[in-house]
């Protein structure tokens, strides 16, 4: 079972790359996987090859503007898969703004309106594990550069 489920979060792990481009777009996105390793004196850093539940990840996605000019406007889309709770103020940088759906972002953290049962509403934090994508304005990609932007998400057992 520890296998299969090991298996089935890597799946996660090379699915989330799928959106990167093609190398003729004028903007390629290369996504990698790692593994945080926190002792009590250090962190390190490791590419994910085998993952459990508790375990954390960093996804890192490169945008690399392949043309000779400059590109503004650029929105860097990270998916916050399922199976995974994204960690607090781990989005680098730190002007990230968060989804639930992909369609709707807004700044962090995300909140939402709940009626009380005499009636009347309260505002509260929606849950990190509701959280489903995190997206960056990168202003302006100039010719031949690159921008990394990152986030940490906890692996959660399958079956909760």
């Amino acid at each position: 079972m520890k296998k299969l489920a090991s298996l089935l979060w890597l799946g996660m792990l090379c699915s989330t790359a799928a959106f990167a481009a093609s190398e003729q777009e004028p903007i390629t996105v290369h996504m990698d996987a790692y593994q945080i390793i926190s002792t009590k004196d250090a962190e390190k850093r490791i590419v994910a090859k085998k993952v459990k539940p508790g375990d954390v990840l960093e996804y890192v996605a490169t945008y690399h503007n392949t043309t000779k000019h400059s590109i503004a406007h650029i929105k860097a889309t990270l998916p916050i898969p399922q199976g995974t709770v994204f960690v607090a103020n781990s989005a680098r940088p730190r002007h990230a703004t968060a989804s639930l759906d992909g369609k709707v972002f807004q700044v962090m953290p995300l909140k939402h309106r709940v009626k009380q049962k005499d009636g009347s509403w309260k505002e509260e934090l929606v849950p990190l594990d509701a959280y489903r994508f995190l997206r960056w304005d990168l202003k302006v990609l100039d010719k031949g550069s690159e921008q990394k932007v990152s986030a940490r998400v906890r692996l959660i057992p399958l079956n909760r």
